[in-house]
């Protein structure tokens, strides 16, 4: 795995036709993605700014604002001030140009 905290900057969006059971996978949004009613993702950028991109009410994206941090290796946390998204740790098994893959709980 690259440097995490260089390999993961960018959007990330959810490529859940790619799932396994263990785990969840991420492609950079210009990936040619198939046909989906809505793909949930983040932005992380450089700094530990983040942008939390979920799935609205019509299928539609709504992002909010929050922040990230590089806890022991291949652990990120991520935070936001909306009610609605959860503060989560991301276990990160892989990342790299293509794909970043992150352990399901």
């Amino acid at each position: 795995m690259e440097d995490l905290q260089e390999c993961i900057l960018g959007r990330w969006l959810y490529s859940h036709e790619e799932d396994t059971p263990e785990v969840a996978v991420y492609r950079p949004a210009e990936y040619a993605f198939p046909p989906s009613r809505g793909r949930m993702g983040y932005e992380f950028q450089k700094g530990g700014g983040l942008v939390y991109i979920g799935i609205a009410r019509g299928d539609g994206s709504e992002e909010s604002i929050g922040r990230w941090t590089l806890d022991e290796p291949g652990s990120i946390t991520i935070e936001t001030g909306a009610e609605r998204v959860q503060p989560v740790v991301l276990k990160v098994s892989s990342c790299d140009a293509e794909t970043l893959k992150v352990e399901k709980s």
